[in-house]
């Protein structure tokens, strides 16, 4: 039974192992060493407005840094284009906490086959999809006492103005 456990958890590697090689396959190492440089570029203090490339690569696509914004920072304060969608979002967390249920579910196979040092394996596991799960809790209360917290001002109303009075301001 162990040796049927250990030879699916190394199918399901080798199998994602190879999805991600094919997908990385049209990325050659005159993209990749623009793409690098691109990124020193825009994090040098006083460098150049215009990222440099080599001649006949493809001009990178990403939409323009901002000092005051790191790279770093969290997806809702970057540019816009930059990041992932609410959706792809929703998408990867629930991918997540599949995983991590799992591999408590796997662990927990594992600890009543083999015991002994597995339970520490087991306990990792548990703690850590209990952790994730609180993090979601809190985003999500987060995200509703911000929904309820926030308030848009209505938008302006433009009063016409009278042409004898354009006129005269556009004059002085």
């Amino acid at each position: 039974m162990v040796l049927f456990i250990i030879a699916v958890l190394w199918a399901l590697y080798l199998v994602s192992w190879a999805k991600g090689r094919t997908e990385h396959r049209s990325v050659n190492s005159i993209s990749t060493f623009n793409k690098h440089l691109s990124i020193l570029g825009r994090t040098a203090p006083g460098g150049s407005s215009a990222p440099t490339r080599i001649a006949g690569s493809p001009v990178p696509q990403h939409a323009g840094a901002s000092l005051a914004r790191p790279a770093f920072a969290p997806v809702s304060y970057r540019a816009a284009g930059s990041g992932m969608s609410r959706h792809q979002a929703r998408e990867r967390r629930k991918n997540v906490l599949c995983g991590l249920a799992g591999a408590v579910v796997i662990t927990l196979t594992l600890t009543v086959f083999l015991g002994g040092p597995m339970v520490y394996l087991q306990l990792l596991c548990d703690a850590l999809l209990a952790g994730f799960v609180v993090a979601l809790v809190q985003m999500r209360r987060m995200a509703e006492e911000r929904q309820q917290k926030v308030r848009y001002f209505p938008a302006p109303v433009e009063h016409p103005v009278p042409q004898a009075l354009a006129l005269q301001h556009s004059v002085n």
